[in-house]
């Protein structure tokens, strides 16, 4: 068993132990014996196991950035065509190169867990840098969740 965080004792009933800790991309998750503690920025969210309604694993992709790339190339094309400069030339080079780095991001997904809460309209996502710390988290909330 791993030591309490100053930050979170308050919140632990007499019969109830911290387990574990996860530093997410957004957010420090703890996981307790009855409930998980989410802070995200100053704001800690009490969720005990049982108000889970669903909990899902998935990827996304970026959208917005995967479109950028898209404009930026075809801006490369437009400048090349209509105003007959080479593709080598700098203008050209330079929106084909924004073109295809900002394509290629958006095509790298990213990884979450999103969870509904009993109550709360809006799920809850929490992504990680680390894949294997959001797949110990994802397993974890479900061997809980009743």
């Amino acid at each position: 068993m791993e030591l309490v965080p100053r930050e979170i004792e308050k919140y632990l009933s007499r019969d109830e132990a911290f387990e574990r800790q996860y530093n997410l991309q957004d957010a420090t998750v703890y996981i307790l014996s009855k409930k998980l503690l989410i802070k995200k920025g100053h704001l800690i969210r009490d969720i005990e196991y049982s108000h889970i309604k669903s909990i899902k694993y998935e990827q996304e992709r970026r959208v917005i950035a995967l479109f950028s790339g898209i404009v930026f190339l075809i801006l490369a094309v437009v400048v090349t065509q209509f105003f007959g400069i080479g593709w080598l030339d700098p203008p050209s080079l330079g929106l084909v190169s924004i073109g295809i780095i900002m394509s290629i991001v958006g095509l790298i997904p990213r990884e979450r867990v999103e969870l509904k809460i009993t109550g709360q309209s809006v799920p809850l996502k929490l992504r990680a840098v680390d894949k294997i710390a959001l797949d110990s988290l994802f397993k974890l909330i479900m061997e809980r969740k009743p």
